[in-house]
């Protein structure tokens, strides 16, 4: 007979990230898009391996709450999910993005043809931030709760 043993700070963590993903998970209800760091002027997005335009802006799967807090959706893209890990670290800025969507990029990111743009707050930029309140928590809570 196995048994299996977990330490007493470590059951209540996991009891703290269930309680964070479910107020995350209530919060934010609405899927949309996210891009991170300024749009292109001329509409359309660099492939950085070939040096193309693309056929729109790129930008990641969110999901918002009424007041453009927001969590990245999981991607099934290993570049893709590197490339939101080193661009929210990254970039000053943060969009929320309505549009069409025109295609999808070389690492799998959707590509929009940009029709409404609305600057947000970074978490770590809130004035109610804390430290398990950043784009890197809620990105690491948001993958646990899909899976």
């Amino acid at each position: 007979m196995d048994i299996e043993f977990t330490h007493i700070l470590t059951n209540q963590k996991k009891e703290e990230n269930s309680k964070e993903k479910e107020r995350i998970a209530k919060l934010c209800t609405e899927t949309g898009y996210l891009r991170y760091g300024e749009l292109p002027k001329n509409g359309r997005s660099r492939n950085y391996a070939t040096g193309e335009l693309e056929e729109g802006v790129s930008c990641f799967n969110a999901r918002f709450s009424p007041d453009n807090k927001y969590y990245m959706i999981k991607t099934e893209t290993p570049p893709l999910q590197i490339d939101a890990l080193v661009l929210s670290i990254k970039c000053d800025k943060a969009y929320r993005l309505w549009g069409d969507r025109v295609g999808t990029g070389s690492d799998g990111e959707p590509l929009l043809k940009v029709k409404k743009k609305l600057e947000i707050l970074r978490y770590k930029d809130r004035k109610d931030a804390d430290e398990s309140n950043t784009d890197l928590h809620l990105q690491q809570q948001a993958r646990k709760s899909e899976d």
